[in-house]
């Protein structure tokens, strides 16, 4: 397994995540470098992030098709 350490996600990351979650109903989530280094640091639980980030994109989600750019009339 190959982890890849990334400063900050790419700007299009959560929309994408959302959009994803929207169409799949799968939650695709990202943790960077910076977030892992800083939850090691405080000695924070790894599945509170998780289920944290994973909450963020589901309460994002919106049920509203149209505006998420999936449902064109």
């Amino acid at each position: 397994m190959e982890l890849l350490f990334l400063k900050k996600s790419p700007s299009t990351f959560k929309q994408l995540a959302i959009s994803y979650y929207l169409i799949h109903g799968i939650v695709i989530i990202s943790i960077c470098g910076k977030e892992l280094k800083e939850l090691f640091k405080t000695k924070g639980n790894l599945l509170e992030l998780i289920e944290r980030k994973a909450a963020e994109i589901m309460m994002d989600a919106t049920t509203d098709l149209k505006a998420a750019g999936l449902y064109n009339i």
